[in-house]
């Protein structure tokens, strides 16, 4: 049975090209390089310690209150307290590895009881600016949502809160992906750790 050496060299081409895709991997379905796993935890440690910083610097060493008190200003986080309405507001920027920065910013609001117990409402933006991390620069404007706890006037020093929104990436910045995350924060040493997902990327950081 004669042989048709175009098929035959058609099938190895693309038996060739497959394996090497398969062999080669790192990539997505539109053909665009994936974020790899360390970047992805890397950045999420960046975000994360970020808002331990801005909750911390105010948070275990707030002043308690006295009537009327200034619970602040702290260095990034400022309370004020008209009876048990607090209104709070927050600026910090952070350094990131390789240039560029994560800003977070915006007012909270929230009350206590009689006992200094109660919470503060978190709906605040943080937001990557030209963050540089192994390679990638990262943009994004991202939503932080939940609640600040409040003991005997004091943010507690376990906090649990949620980041959602979307970034841009890459060595220039030019692909884009969602990020879903829950930082759960101890404000009296700054530790902590972030779980969902970056870019597709399952996240489990620790700082």
């Amino acid at each position: 049975m004669p042989v048709n050496f175009r098929r035959v060299s058609l099938f190895c081409l693309i038996t060739f090209v497959g394996t090497s895709m398969l062999a080669c991997g790192g990539g997505n379905s539109n053909g665009s390089p994936a974020l790899s796993q360390s970047d992805a935890n890397a950045l999420a440690t960046q975000i994360a310690s970020t808002m331990a910083d801005a909750f911390g610097s105010g948070g275990a060493a707030a002043a308690r209150r006295s009537h009327n008190a200034d619970l602040g200003p702290q260095d990034s986080l400022s309370c004020y307290n008209s009876g048990s309405i607090y209104t709070c507001t927050l600026s910090v920027n952070s350094a990131c590895p390789a240039g560029g920065s994560v800003g977070l910013s915006g007012s909270l609001g929230g009350s206590v009881d009689n006992n200094g117990d109660g919470s503060i409402g978190v709906a605040i933006n943080e937001s990557p600016a030209n963050c540089g991390i192994d390679g990638n620069i990262f943009n994004g404007d991202l939503s932080i949502t939940g609640n600040l706890a409040i003991v005997s006037w004091t943010l507690s020093s376990s906090q649990s809160l949620s980041l959602a929104g979307n970034l841009s990436w890459g060595a220039n910045g030019n692909q884009s992906c969602a990020i879903q995350l829950t930082v759960n924060l101890d404000l009296a040493d700054g530790s902590g750790s972030a779980n969902g997902t970056i870019c597709g990327q399952q996240v489990n950081a620790t700082f």
